[in-house]
């Protein structure tokens, strides 16, 4: 009775600490992402969500910019943008910030889930958790992103508890509709998908668990309910354009990681070669799929800072699951002292969770966002054709709805013609003087809102792309500069900057 008594103790005392451990990693989390606005496209998604709900209807064209206003607009994240725009109805800011945790909790949670599929602790799964959480967190926002990001999640979940048999094989046939979604939600993001879908589908036949008709059965029913959108075929067209057009793109979501702004995912994908190979060497058989899987998601990661996270949460977890393999006989030492371990790292967890509290705010952030330009504008009603910086012109689309239209924003591929528009916004950047005044004249441009320059003085060079004989510099904070052309507006009286 009273060996039983203290096996009952022991057993209440380390489910207690188990649940300060998690309540203080997910009060962790939360408040870490309690944090202003970071993606600017957020603006542009707002704005077309608010569009589909006032006019009940999808725009299959362009409806925002100056420029491409009519072309066709592959808008494959209309669902999560209706979605987001809801969220905003509801909670303002604070409902755009709830959208963003829920999805990267969701993500975070299928992650856990998978990990307690194989044979590592409580406090192994959080430790790395915590690893992928801080990893990914340089690209977490509220983008439409975060839908892959959760579906990749739940699927290798799905995926790796089929190919143990810990879940049923019939588990499969539900992401036929979750596909569906997934298509109207975040089309871009299909593609990862059923690239894994149909690795696994090949490894579920090797290993006898499906024949190759029950596999093309299965990928073809989730090939076509991703053509269940208002795009159809279209979808995929646009899809392979972007990927083609991927290594082109400017932006820095499509660069490397950098070493100094993502050192933790730097060292996670170091540690997580070293560990396979270490394995390797052991002796320890590593599944093909694995190799697959870190060899594609590695490669991608490593070349575009945007498919980080998707390594993180597709292949690092197998590097976690040989890492804990290797450890062997020293694993148990940490089993003996589970409940005191526990209690440690949950203490950890907790000291994090409470310093994050300082830095909440829920907002925008006005160093991105030309907040204060705009409202100038309002206030003085100025009107006209604008040429707007293409980081700037999703809060522009959000702010004014089309009236006056964008330049250009960052709708990249999916709008036609804005990839040549671009291109040639680039080429009149980068001109002479007599370039750059050739490009705004040919679009018949009457006020320009630009990023302010490095330093505090707009330099000679705007002097000359802004001869003060044409354009007058009524506008400057530290953010923007706003040019207006003389001729375009002769009753407006603004003092000279």
């Amino acid at each position: 009775m009273a060996l039983f008594m203290t096996l009952h103790r022991r057993d209440f005392q380390a489910a207690t600490f188990l649940l300060c451990l998690q309540f203080a990693f997910w009060s962790w989390v939360v408040l870490t992402l309690l944090r202003p606005i970071q993606a600017t496209d957020v603006w542009w998604q707002l704005a077309s969500g608010r569009y589909i709900a006032s006019h009940h209807s999808i725009p299959l064209t362009d409806v925002f910019s100056l420029t491409c206003r009519g072309n066709r607009w592959v808008d494959f994240e209309w669902l999560y943008q209706l979605v987001l725009f809801s969220a905003y109805s509801l909670g303002n800011l604070y409902g755009i910030t709830a959208l963003k945790v829920g999805g990267i909790v969701l993500a975070m949670s299928f992650l856990i889930r998978r990990f307690r599929q194989t044979h590592i602790p409580e406090i192994g799964i959080y430790l790395a958790a915590l690893i992928v959480f801080t990893a990914c967190s340089p690209g977490w926002s509220e983008r439409a992103d975060l839908v892959s990001i959760a579906l990749v999640s739940a699927l290798m979940n799905d995926l790796e508890g089929m190919r143990s048999g810990t879940l049923p094989m019939t588990r499969r046939w539900r992401w036929c509709l979750i596909f569906l979604f997934w298509a109207n939600a975040h089309g871009g993001g299909v593609p990862i998908g059923l690239g894994i879908a149909g690795l696994y589908g090949i490894d579920y036949v090797l290993a006898e668990q499906l024949s190759w008709k029950q596999l093309s059965v299965w990928l073809i029913l989730i090939f076509t309910s991703t053509l269940l959108t208002p795009f159809g075929i279209h979808l995929w067209k646009q899809i392979v354009q972007s990927v083609l057009l991927i290594s082109h793109a400017a932006q820095t979501e499509f660069r490397p990681p950098p070493w100094n702004h993502m050192l933790i995912f730097w060292m996670a994908f170091v540690l997580h070669i070293l560990v396979l190979l270490r394995q390797l060497e052991t002796g320890h058989k590593i599944p093909w799929r694995v190799w697959a899987l870190t060899f594609v998601f590695g490669y991608e990661a490593t070349q575009h800072a945007r498919f980080a996270p998707f390594f993180m949460f597709v292949a690092f977890p197998f590097g976690v699951q040989a890492l804990w393999i290797h450890l062997g006989k020293r694993q148990n030492k940490l089993t003996e002292y589970r409940s005191f371990s526990t209690l440690v790292v949950a203490g950890i967890f907790s000291l994090w969770a409470m310093a994050q509290i300082p830095r909440v705010r829920i907002g925008i952030r006005s160093d991105v966002v030309p907040v204060e330009a705009c409202d100038f504008i309002v206030a003085h009603h100025i009107g006209g054709r604008f040429y707007t910086d293409i980081d700037y012109g999703s809060y522009w689309i959000w702010r004014f709805a089309g009236d006056p239209p964008a330049f250009i924003d960052g709708r990249s591929s999916t709008v036609e013609g804005y990839m040549n528009l671009r291109q040639e916004i680039r080429r009149a950047q980068q001109g002479p003087p007599s370039g750059w005044q050739h490009f705004l004249d040919k679009y018949e441009i009457s006020a320009v809102l630009i990023p302010h320059p490095a330093s505090s003085v707009p330099t000679p060079v705007f002097a000359a792309y802004f001869p003060k004989t044409r354009w007058s510099l009524v506008y400057r904070d530290d953010l923007a500069l706003l040019f207006l052309r003389r001729v375009a507006y002769p009753d407006l009286h603004f003092k000279q900057l």
